[in-house]
């Protein structure tokens, strides 16, 4: 293993101890977890779309409640393909 310094804020460095103590993990071992997980995923043979949220047009005037419900379906469906 190489030793790597990271500068981090200390609202960052607060939420990573929390979260490896959730875990049982050390910060070390969080970090590398994260760094693992995150690389692999940049590397994917998957290419990433990042599709635009929904145009909510179609000549039908739509209520803010209607408008909202479409937006989280949208987002319910991306997010479940993940």
């Amino acid at each position: 293993m190489h030793k790597t310094t990271l500068y981090l804020s200390e609202e960052l460095e607060a939420e990573i101890e929390a979260a490896a103590r959730r875990l049982g993990v050390s910060k070390a071992e969080f970090v590398r977890r994260a760094a693992k997980r995150l690389a692999s995923e940049v590397q994917s043979d998957r290419p990433r779309r990042n599709r635009p949220y929904p145009v909510l047009t179609g000549g039908k005037r739509r209520s803010l409640e209607e408008m909202d419900e479409a937006i989280y379906q949208s987002i319910k469906r991306r997010v479940s393909k993940r």
